[in-house]
């Protein structure tokens, strides 16, 4: 496990890495403006800890794409439980912690847990309010949430919401 599955937010330059709220932050930062602190759970992450437990998103979204209404919902449904019932890497865990630690913010700081999805905050398309949000989550939490952020990835509402505003039918995923 590498630091490289979390990075500071003034470090979050990448969307295919970060998506769209954490270069945002990063560029306000990069301004000067006060943005309160935090890092980024990357793309990376998310991919090795599916591929942990034999999970292939690639492939999975492709097939939802693809497949006709009732299937779809069906394979959403079927990969959101797989997400959600998943062990999150204990590696992975401890690194979030470790670089939410080193932010030296005070004893019993509570986090905002955001999706920053790489199809969201787009020029053409918003996803604003399809990904899970999280406010008040304690030190000890954060990776449970950070879990449920990337269950509703595969969301009914996020899948229609692609499909209708243009989303390639051929598989062009947007999760990378």
């Amino acid at each position: 496990m590498t630091s490289s599955f979390v990075l500071p937010l003034e470090a979050c330059t990448d969307l295919s890495l970060v998506g769209g709220k954490a270069t945002g932050l990063a560029r306000l930062l990069a301004q000067g403006f006060h943005v309160p602190c935090g890092v980024c759970v990357t793309t990376d992450a998310y991919h090795d800890a599916l591929r942990a437990v034999g999970l292939d998103a690639r492939e999975i979204w492709c097939s939802a794409v693809r497949a006709p209404s009732a299937e779809r919902h069906r394979i959403l449904a079927q990969y959101r439980i797989a997400v959600r019932e998943s062990r999150f890497p204990e590696q992975m865990g401890a690194v979030i912690i470790q670089e939410l630690s080193r932010l030296n913010q005070p004893s019993g700081q509570r986090w905002a847990v955001r999706s920053s999805a790489t199809n969201e905050d787009a020029a053409v398309k918003s996803f604003a309010g399809l990904y899970h949000t999280e406010l008040g989550v304690s030190l000890e939490r954060v990776t449970r949430v950070v879990q449920d952020c990337w269950v509703s990835l595969w969301d009914e509402q996020v899948m229609e919401y692609h499909l209708r505003a243009g989303g390639e039918r051929r598989g062009r995923p947007w999760l990378w």
